[in-house]
């Protein structure tokens, strides 16, 4: 299996559906899967939604910029967010 990396982006297979800007984490297969507040820690968000097995590019999270994401809820302007549900953020922790 090959992949691609542009920048700050890495071009994976989708182990499942994925929504634009939800946060994914490598699975064992080696794909893009949705991180959830119980699953592996987030690494990329994703920039495009996806069918189960198609690729995807996934922006790095280690990058010094800002990222776009998906929140379960309203968050308050300057709060700290977590890794939520369902690939969302969210202002508590393990929020499931």
């Amino acid at each position: 299996m090959s992949t691609q990396t542009l920048g700050d982006c890495l071009s994976l297979e989708a182990a499942e559906a994925i929504s634009r800007y939800q946060l994914l984490y490598i699975n064992s297969s080696n794909k893009f899967a949705i991180a959830t507040a119980t699953s592996a820690a987030a690494t990329h968000v994703a920039t495009d939604n996806v069918a189960s097995g198609d690729w995807l590019a996934g922006r790095s999270l280690a990058e010094e910029n800002t990222h776009k994401v998906i929140a379960s809820a309203a968050v308050t302007l300057g709060n700290p967010v977590y890794q939520g549900a369902s690939g969302r953020v969210s202002s508590i922790i393990n929020n499931t």
